[in-house]
């Protein structure tokens, strides 16, 4: 069990400039860290800074084969931005919202905690039915810069999770 706390928010849209990176399950923290890197030197050359917490967005997730995630950072509206990078929103809505301290290595266990807390509290999630059905909006936050632990790279992350009303 991870030491996560759970509970329910409504949130407002949220603007974001990404770089989509497609990854494994295997290479998806080293994949996400070069994405980063990339994204902040593009953001530091078109002179656009970050407004709120760095993000990694799940769309469609493969435990067994490549998926594509949005790793970025919250801007303000109506910013352009230049491919391969996009401006995108996330929906406003209720969310299933874990905060949670540690390795990044645990954010599964803590996203598998999420969706079992949303369950016994009989929240439904807004993704397409199947097993690679698509997530409206399913993202983690994470609200300060990642720092070296034991277990590898940790801080503090907010797993949110789109819910139908």
């Amino acid at each position: 069990m991870s030491n996560a706390t759970f509970r329910v928010e409504s949130r407002e849209p949220v603007t974001y400039v990404a770089l989509p990176v497609t990854v494994t399950m295997h290479d998806i923290g080293q994949r996400i860290g070069a994405a980063y890197d990339q994204l902040d030197v593009y953001l530091a050359a078109r002179g656009i800074n970050p407004t709120g917490p760095s993000l990694v967005r799940y769309r469609r997730l493969d435990m067994r084969g490549p998926f594509t995630v949005d790793v970025g950072w919250v801007i303000p509206e109506n910013t352009w931005i230049d491919l391969p990078y996009v401006a995108d929103v996330l929906p406003p809505g209720r969310y299933a919202v874990a905060s949670y301290e540690g390795p990044f290595d645990n954010l599964d266990e803590v996203t598998r905690e999420t969706m079992m807390w949303a369950d016994l509290n009989d929240l439904n999630f807004d993704v397409e039915p199947g097993v690679d059905g698509e997530w409206a909006s399913r993202v983690e936050f994470y609200l300060d810069d990642p720092r070296e632990g034991d277990e590898g790279l940790e801080g503090p992350v907010e797993v949110a999770i789109l819910t139908r009303d």
